[in-house]
């Protein structure tokens, strides 16, 4: 019997897609890179609790937009010890492949925007607003 991480990892990698959400029948998909795809599914109020998510990459924007969903577990291809902090400390099983630090903007000299925009947000509604405003 597979598990649902399993499936969601599975669907990932085998689909192409950037985001699987999975809550046991009820599938959603995305193939559009980026955080937006997972900005609009929080956007649609449409309840993913207990759902299990699997991401290309997780930083710690992408974390706090699950836990707004409330989703249960996560598997990211690649994540940041940020976001990893945060989903343990909320209760959320996390797999990953791959660690890194922080992402970094193109220069390297800094957060990504959108880490910038959440580093100091630990409320997923103050962060689904600071996210927002920075796409």
């Amino acid at each position: 019997m597979i598990t649902e991480t399993e499936y969601v990892k599975k669907m990932l990698s085998l689909g192409g897609y950037s985001l699987v959400l999975c809550d046991g029948g009820r599938v959603y998909t995305s193939e559009e890179d980026g955080i937006s795809p997972l900005l609009e599914t929080v956007r649609s109020g449409e309840s993913w609790e207990n759902a299990y998510a699997a991401l290309k990459t997780l930083g710690r924007a992408e974390a706090l937009l699950l836990l707004s969903l409330r989703v249960k577990g996560v598997y990211a291809e690649t994540a940041c010890k940020p976001a990893l902090r945060l989903l343990e400390q909320s209760g959320v099983e996390t797999v990953y492949k791959a660690v890194v630090p922080q992402f970094l903007n193109e220069e390297k000299t800094g957060l990504s925007r959108m880490e910038a925009a959440v580093a100091l947000i630990d409320d997923p509604a103050d962060a689904l607003e600071a996210i927002g405003n920075t796409i």
